[in-house]
This record gives C-alpha cells, sequence and structure tokens, in this order.
C-alpha cells in the first residue's frame, strides 16, 4: 500500500502514474510549514520491487526538475544504487557533438574555475567506476583550446590515476594522440610525464634546460628523459639490412660512463699529431686521462702515442720507425658532467632503492586485489522503473 500526504489529502493504491503536469507541480508545490518554520516535507512510500513513483512526460522537458539552494536532488539506497540514469533513446540522425545521449549527465554552468559537472566520493571503494561491455567505461573530454584534460587524477597522499587490466592479452594503459588528421610528426607530444606539484616550479635536470616534463613520447615514438634509464636486461635495437630485413642489435656496456670518438690519422715519416674534434674535447673531463687506441693500416714496426694534451695526442712509430701510411684510432674518454662510480651496487642508487610501501600504498593494493575476483554483471544491481 502506498500512501502519500500532501496538503491533508490521502492517495492510496499499489503504485502512481503521473502526467508531466503533475509531476511539475509536485516539485513546485509547497508543503505546510511545520511549528519551527521550517517546510514538512512531501513523503513517498511503500514496498514494492518496481517503482513506487513514476514520473512521465512524453514531451521533450523534463519528467522531474528539482530547484534548490542545496541538493536539488537527493538518492539514497540501503540495497542498491542511490541515483540511476538510464538512456533508451538512439537520437536520428546522431548529434554532431562529442556525446550522443547519457544516462546520467552533469552540467555545470556556474563561472567557478574549480566547479565540476560529476563528483564522485566514497569512503573505502571507488568515488567513480565507469563499465561498459562493447566501448570505454569511462571516457574524458576536454574543449577548452587554452587549459584542460579529459581525465585528471589527483591524490594528497595516494596514487593519481591508476591504470588495471585483468586481461593477460590486453593493454592496461592505451594513450591516443593527434587529430588523426595530420601525419604524426616528431616533437608533438604523446605522453608526457610532469612532476612539478602544485607550484608549477620547473626543473633543471633536463639537460641544463628549464622545463616541466621529467618523461615525453611525440607521435613518432621518441622518447625523452630527464632521469637515467635503468634495464635489468640487455638493451636492444632494432636495425634495417641492405635487403631491408629487420635485425636486433644489442648495445655495448661498460662498468664506468664513457665518452667515445673515432678518426683516422696519416703517419709521415714515422709520426703523425691528431688534434680533438673541438665539439668532443670540450665533453672530456680535463682532470681525468683519455685512452686512445691505435689500428695501423699497414706493415710497421708498431704504433705508440707518445703524448696526449686537452688538444690533441702524438702518434709515432716504434724503434726509431719512418714508416708512413694511414691508421685508424678510438678515443674513450670520462665525460665532464659524469661523477658516476665504476660498477656501483644497485642497492646504493637512490632511484633503485627499494621503498617500504606506505599505510595508503597497502590500501590501495588491498582494495584493487579484490578486482581479480570476476567483476559484477553491468546493471546487476539497476532495476529500472
Amino acid at each position: 500500500m502506498l500512501q502519500r500526504r500532501f496538503r491533508g489529502r490521502v492517495l492510496a493504491g499499489g503504485s502512481i502514474a503521473l502526467a508531466a503536469a503533475i509531476a511539475i507541480a509536485i516539485v513546485i508545490a509547497r508543503a505546510p510549514a511545520s511549528g519551527n518554520g521550517a517546510e514538512t516535507p512531501t513523503t513517498f512510500s511503500g514496498s514494492s520491487s518496481g517503482a513506487i513513483v513514476i514520473a512521465t512526460n512524453s514531451g521533450t522537458g523534463h519528467a522531474i526538475k528539482g530547484h534548490s539552494g542545496g541538493n536539488a536532488i537527493t538518492g539514497i539506497s540501503t540495497k542498491a544504487n542511490g541515483v540511476v540514469g538510464q538512456a533508451i533513446a538512439t537520437p536520428s540522425p546522431m548529434p554532431s557533438a562529442i556525446f550522443a545521449l547519457a544516462g546520467v549527465l552533469g552540467q555545470d554552468v556556474s563561472t567557478g574555475v574549480n566547479n565540476v559537472g560529476v563528483v564522485g566520493t566514497s569512503a573505502l571503494g571507488h568515488g567513480v567506476e565507469g563499465i561498459s561491455t562493447g566501448s570505454s567505461g569511462v571516457v574524458g573530454f576536454s574543449v577548452n583550446s587554452s587549459f584542460g584534460v579529459g581525465v585528471e587524477g589527483i591524490s594528497f597522499k595516494n596514487i593519481g590515476v591508476g591504470a588495471f587490466n585483468l586481461s593477460d592479452a590486453q593493454t592496461a594503459l592505451l594513450v591516443f594522440g593527434g587529430s588523426g588528421l595530420a601525419t604524426p610528426a616528431p616533437g608533438n607530444p604523446l605522453f608526457r610525464v610532469a612532476n612539478h606539484g602544485l607550484n608549477f616550479a620547473p626543473n633543471t635536470n633536463c639537460g641544463g634546460t628549464v622545463q616541466y616534463d621529467v618523461a615525453s613520447i611525440d607521435q613518432v615514438g621518441n622518447l625523452v628523459l630527464c632521469g637515467t634509464s635503468t634495464t635489468s636486461g640487455t638493451p636492444l635495437a632494432i636495425r634495417r639490412t641492405i635487403g631491408g630485413a629487420r635485425v636486433v642489435s644489442y648495445a655495448a656496456q661498460q662498468t664506468q660512463p664513457t665518452i667515445e670518438d673515432f678518426g683516422q690519422g696519416h703517419l709521415v715519416n714515422g709520426q703523425a699529431y691528431v688534434r680533438l674534434e673541438p665539439g668532443f674535447a670540450a665533453l672530456i673531463d680535463p682532470r681525468a686521462a683519455y685512452l686512445v687506441f691505435l689500428t695501423p693500416g699497414g706493415d710497421n714496426r708498431g704504433l705508440y702515442v707518445s703524448q696526449k694534451t686537452r688538444v690533441g695526442f702524438l702518434v709515432r712509430e716504434s724503434q726509431g720507425g719512418h714508416a708512413t701510411l694511414a691508421f685508424d684510432y678510438r678515443i674513450a674518454a670520462k665525460p665532464f658532467d659524469s661523477a658516476a662510480p665504476r660498477l656501483p651496487l644497485a642497492s646504493s642508487l637512490p632511484q633503485l632503492r627499494a621503498q617500504p610501501e606506505t599505510e595508503q600504498e597497502l590500501r590501495f593494493l588491498q582494495q584493487h586485489s579484490r578486482l581479480m575476483t570476476p567483476l559484477r554483471q553491468p546493471g546487476s544491481a539497476i532495476t529500472s522503473p
């Protein structure tokens, strides 16, 4: 039995179907005030597996509309969802806007820069959750040409944005960039990582330049890091042969940072002076000695380096020889801007030192470990009117 008290009248029945005019009247009607000056709320109550109140508007207006100095419409449920919105119409033709129809639409039309259209809060679970069986669970758009992001995650104590995928053959995080109408170009950012906090303080660790990004990937796959790249395997590079085949090559590994240069010299009457290329010489640490490796291009008594300076080195033939021939050389030197030690322990490097999980991180991991159980079927907790 449904009972509704409104201006002294009592209506009874299993359910109530309200026309559009009655729905609007309910919204704007004022119930008698109580003794303390507050208005007595209109109450609908009943026990049913279906809807208690149905508002129908066959036109294009609102079926239910609320105005309030506080929350205009509030939904509270002790067993299911507080508010459910469903869109079952398919517009024809499809509108040209970014989105067509929405089950729930939140719009902020105020002038406050920090206001939002939809807010989701939760004490222990997810503030906002999106589930889709045929497309994206959550999609964010930003049409502001000067500033704005499609999806933004902010955390004061934990992870701002997390990406999880329960399928072993799919991607946890997929990034699209560009309009798709132009050819991808180097330098156009596709993925950027910045660490500047709320004060937007730039960093100067990326080659001495002042910028906000600590890592970025452009539209053609160029990766820029302002820190070091660490791997527990052998770095690989894909090269193309003359015949067009793609093969894998391996990067050389050293026990300490080095910078190298190669070249050819010409020995005349048993000696030759090789001048360092000025750009390479400017990169060498003047406090450390550099190494020179020689490969002669003809028969001789042996070649050696008799003296080395910051601008070049002298090559002579052994045993006072007077040969005239070409030779190759390789120079290995310590970079001027590197103070890294030789073969340091991995545990001694700050970026590799194990950090204990905080209480917030452990709670985050425990919360998302529940995702390993099968997800509830979308709509299983949703009842249609």
